[in-house]
């Protein structure tokens, strides 16, 4: 009883440690289109941003906010950007029309956060070009300013539906190594006759069971045994046995010390969380948030 308390009072002290922690957190306020926290924008190209961005909203009634932090102060992207997204209140409420570009330069993240009601039309995809192939490229050429620009340019075009226009600027998506590898092998298999190349799958196909065998020998069965032996279904003395029997083969002796020397243990586990959200919006400059919601719909990259 005494040690249940004890760890009752340990989470307890644990769930208020990480809710005083969420609730230290701060965000910058919301002070217009575009808040550049971290000073990475040039005044001529802060304004041409958030002329475009006033444009769509006059013509979509979406709402795109870029926004630059000093600090992610100790979170992801992800979780700071549903966060913000929450805090602020982009989008209109009866919309979930948002959409948040965040660049975290002290953490090398960028990010763009898509609220419930876009997710369809920014798809997880389409953001992730416009990261890899837009953004990110200038990121690495120091170019900030010029990244979030050409960004915040591609996701106008799809927000305005202008599917094409957008395809034009982006650009096409590298193959992999692994995708090259395959090409490569299916063009060698192309000129082989059909049975070599069934002789060959046969071939893999058993070294892979061969494989498959050697693990279950090596790590599975042993484990098996081992669980048997804690939970009272299998005796140490038989699993001792069975190790002894097949030393030779080294099956065993590497878990004949463990089945020796492991006994039952009892313990209790536990685990806790919490998640907020703000419903205050903060609102400066003529500019605020419409009550728009974040799910988590969007995507990442890192330079």
């Amino acid at each position: 009883m005494r040690a249940l308390r004890k760890t009752c009072l340990v989470a307890l002290a644990l769930v208020a440690a990480l809710t005083l922690a969420a609730a230290a957190q701060t965000f910058p306020q919301l002070t217009g289109r575009v808040v550049d926290e971290a000073g990475v924008l040039d005044p001529p190209v802060r304004a041409a941003i958030e002329a475009d961005l006033a444009a769509l909203e006059a013509r979509t009634t979406d709402q795109l906010v870029v926004v630059t932090v000093r600090s992610l102060q100790g979170l992801t992207i992800e979780d700071y950007g549903v966060r913000l997204g929450r805090q602020w209140q982009i989008g209109q409420k009866d919309k979930n029309n948002g959409v948040l570009l965040l660049v975290a330069p002290k953490e090398r993240k960028v990010r763009i956060e898509v609220g419930y009601g876009l997710e369809g039309v920014l798809t997880d995809a389409q953001t992730k070009l416009i990261i890899e192939n837009t953004i990110i490229p200038r990121f690495r050429a120091n170019d900030m300013a010029g990244g979030i620009a050409r960004g915040v340019d591609e996701i106008i075009h799809l927000l305005d539906g202008d599917t094409d226009a957008w395809q034009g600027h982006a650009v096409p998506a590298q193959p992999t190594a692994f995708t090259r590898s395959t090409g490569v092998l299916a063009h060698i298999f192309s000129w082989m006759p059909g049975d070599l190349v069934v002789l060959i799958a046969l071939f893999l196909f058993a070294c892979g069971f061969s494989l498959l065998s050697v693990f279950w020998l090596w790590l599975l069965l042993p484990l098996l045994l081992h669980i048997g032996v804690w939970i009272g279904l299998v005796s140490r003395d038989r699993l001792r046995l069975l190790a002894q029997r097949q030393a030779k083969w080294r099956f065993f002796g590497w878990y004949a010390a463990l089945a020796s020397t492991s006994t039952p243990s009892s313990g209790s586990s536990w685990s806790s969380g919490s998640s907020w959200s703000s419903g205050s919006s903060w609102s400066g400059g003529g500019f605020s948030g419409g009550g728009g919601s974040f799910g988590g719909g969007g995507s990442s990259g890192s330079w």
